[in-house]
């Protein structure tokens, strides 16, 4: 694993950029306790760098489905995560999806670097429309950025303010001596991003969040951005496949749990696409994807936000069973009555149920007296 993780990617996106003899790692070891995994593809760097932008907008193919990419590193299947009946199951359509050539018409090949003009494409922003965006830099905090192969995708966009927090101290040294421009006066943070303030990261302000995220936290670093949420309006980059399918998944979807309905209650959640295990240093034993949240208009549930979360965690812990069972003991638990709850929902399973209807049980709660 660390010969692998050694050998030069021509010097793309760091790799291999070290110089033996000026004193410099050529590379970082990659370390499993901290769930690393390098990203090699500086085309998929780029989309996600693309996609931290508030404004970006995924768009669907003119005939309402997802477009495949010909090069094998990249697959589309974000149309998993559409409700099979959208105009009764209460949620709005998905918004995923990024307009691509379609597989076979693109004539690329899984191993030829996609040119500019098909990158800006399914980046879903271009570069020009990125100069455009009005007012001051878009603040950008990189979680765990390693060897710099998405940071150095981030730092090509002059709108981005990009400041990189990263708990491992080799990358650190490494980041900072193949980039001392870009990391000096606090723009590299040697720190656990799980134990920082984020109101002091850009001193108050709100900022985007991104990173090819390690694997071992992630869930970890979601709780956190909801915990921060109106200070991360848009949040995009790297996760394990079953993480994102959980992150993005719909009602009455077996992915569908906890994570979904907290993060849906304030973001819009889209699954972009799938990366292989062959597209990291060291390859990871699962699949990953890119997904992207960002703010809804939600500035309040309209309900008791710790009730909120308490119901639905209490509703998921016993799944397989009907809410009426699964809702036992808030009486004692809270001194709350679900006296109010309608029988037909009660006979439903947590899966079945989307936010609105959690907001709606919550504020039928009433105290037991």
């Amino acid at each position: 694993m660390q010969r692998n993780n050694r050998r030069n990617n021509d010097g793309r996106g760091g790799f291999g950029r070290g110089d033996k003899g000026a004193g410099r790692a050529d590379s970082v070891r990659a370390k499993k306790a901290l769930g690393q995994h390098f990203l090699k593809s500086q085309d998929i760097a780029r989309v996600i760098a693309r996609c931290v932008h508030p404004q970006y907008v995924p768009r669907l193919m003119p005939d309402g489905s997802l477009d495949r990419l010909a090069a094998g590193a990249l697959t589309h299947d974000a149309s998993e995560f559409r409700p099979k009946d959208e105009a009764s199951s209460g949620m709005p359509p998905l918004a995923a999806g990024i307009e691509l050539p379609a597989a076979g018409k693109s004539g690329f090949s899984g191993d030829e670097p996609l040119p500019d003009t098909c990158r800006m494409t399914y980046s879903g922003l271009s570069a020009s429309s990125a100069l455009a965006l009005p007012g001051k830099p878009i603040h950008v905090l990189e979680i765990g950025p390693g060897m710099g192969v998405l940071s150095v995708c981030l730092w090509e966009d002059p709108m981005l303010d990009v400041k990189l927090v990263e708990l491992d101290p080799e990358s650190v040294v490494y980041l900072a001596s193949h980039y001392p421009d870009k990391t000096r006066d606090g723009k590299l943070i040697p720190a656990d991003f799980l134990k920082m303030d984020l109101r002091e990261v850009f001193c108050g302000e709100s900022f985007v969040l991104t990173g090819n995220f390690p694997y071992n936290i992630s869930s970890q670093i979601l709780f956190r951005v909801l915990e921060y949420k109106e200070l991360v309006p848009v949040m995009g980059g790297m996760f394990q496949k079953e993480v994102g399918e959980r992150v993005c998944a719909r009602p009455g979807s077996k992915a569908y749990g906890i994570m979904s309905v907290l993060l849906q209650a304030f973001y819009r959640t889209e699954y972009l696409f799938t990366v292989e295990a062959e597209e990291f240093l060291p390859p990871p034993k699962v699949r990953s994807c890119v997904i992207r949240l960002s703010r809804n208009d939600s500035s309040a549930l309209g309900c008791d936000e710790k009730l909120f979360v308490y119901l639905v965690k209490k509703a998921f812990n016993q799944r397989r069973k009907t809410l009426r069972n699964a809702f036992k003991g808030i009486e004692e638990e809270k001194g709350l009555s679900t006296r109010d709850f309608p029988a037909a929902m009660l006979e439903k399973r947590a899966e079945q149920l989307g936010v609105e209807d959690y907001v709606a049980l919550v504020n039928l709660l009433r105290a037991d007296r």
